[in-house]
């Protein structure tokens, strides 16, 4: 028999033997496929922040009145009433520079392409930009926490933030945290101890029960698994948990909001000694295990209404996208900004579950 004569007619030359398909037709997916990714969470639940808005005005200024203590215990009538001591203060909220997320796409990069990309850089900007803010809120809610009491002509304004702390025994943040709270029995216990210890300094400053809310790292759901002693599982104590669906409502009086990551992975929680803010260096804090001050494992909040409020946060211009093809130089910009002024407010409803390094 014959053999036939294959003609390899898809290859680049119409001889090859090897398989070579280069003539081939390759059909293209019309969009692009991405992995999953971080979200802003903060920027729009908000729970503990004072959100106004600021256009035509430097800054937000409020004030803070301090605890009266002064009685008269024994007034005779005749004696003459002078007045006893009171103090009032002030804080305030200032505007930052601009945040802007910003990409440039050439003409012939946009004519050539079948698939439109500047509304995936569009998105893109937006997300970022969206975390950098979050981040920031988070930021200063732990500056709120880790500020210290503050008096007036001999009166007590507020009491500063509440704070619990554990020993990892290290100044690296993942060596530090499994060491405060071994994914075992022992770190649930951990755990759930100084949760409760935060829920007594709450009690001792007189916040509302009804709106203490937290934010965990992560990590620490993976710890809660393994609780033999904490009764966050028992169904005889009405705990609105579930260790199946590892979902977890409450712990100590503490509605649990929201599970975040770190920084360091892409996450919200802070967990690295920032540096990097040349201008807004009230940014500029060291989230890492130390003596002092440690890692914020778990960040907590008083929600009640918009007195209660740990963060202020200034909008001066909202999130605006902007997409512009310059003539000059025949290119798209697609931008995402905003103007916002964002800082501590209201220290006495903010706390923070910080493991430090001793």
């Amino acid at each position: 028999m014959a053999t036939p004569n294959v003609v390899p007619f898809l290859s680049s030359t119409g001889t090859s033997t090897t398989g070579d398909l280069t003539l081939a037709r390759t059909i293209y997916a019309n969009d692009f496929w991405e992995a999953f990714r971080k979200r802003a969470k903060f920027l729009d639940m908000m729970p503990f922040v004072d959100k106004r808005s600021m256009m035509g005005s430097k800054q937000f200024q409020y004030y803070m009145f301090g605890e009266t203590t002064d009685v008269e215990k024994e007034y005779v009538d005749g004696d003459e009433l002078t007045g006893t001591d009171y103090a009032v203060d002030t804080g305030t909220v200032n505007v930052d520079d601009q945040i802007v997320a910003h990409k440039v796409v050439g003409l012939k990069d946009s004519v050539v392409s079948h698939v439109g990309v500047i509304p995936y850089l569009a998105r893109e900007n937006a997300r970022v930009v969206a975390l950098e803010i979050d981040r920031r809120l988070l930021n200063q809610h732990v500056a709120a926490a880790r500020t210290g009491a503050l008096t007036k002509n001999g009166q007590t304004i507020h009491n500063g933030g509440i704070r619990a702390y554990r020993s990892g025994g290290s100044t690296t943040v993942g060596t530090a945290v499994t060491a405060a709270y071994p994914a075992s029995a022992t770190g649930a216990a951990n755990l759930i101890e100084d949760l409760n210890e935060m829920a007594y300094n709450a009690d001792v400053e007189y916040w509302p029960e009804e709106g203490r809310g937290m934010i965990l790292d992560a990590y620490l759901r993976r710890v809660l698994q393994f609780d033999t002693t904490g009764k966050v599982h028992t169904v005889e104590y009405k705990a609105p948990n579930d260790v199946t669906s590892r979902k977890y409502t409450e712990i100590a009086g503490w509605r649990l909001n929201f599970w975040d990551t770190r920084v360091s992975q892409g996450g919200l929680l802070p967990d690295t000694n920032v540096t990097t803010y040349a201008r807004s260096t009230k940014f500029n804090i060291d989230f890492t295990p130390g003596a002092t001050n440690g890692y914020p494992i778990g960040l907590f909040y008083c929600s009640t209404g918009e007195d209660t409020a740990s963060v202020g946060l200034g909008t001066w211009l909202g999130m605006t996208d902007n997409i512009d093809f310059n003539n000059r130089n025949h290119t798209t910009l697609a931008q995402t900004y905003c103007l916002l002024g964002i800082e501590k407010m209201r220290p006495w409803c903010a706390g923070t579950l910080e493991v430090r390094s001793a």
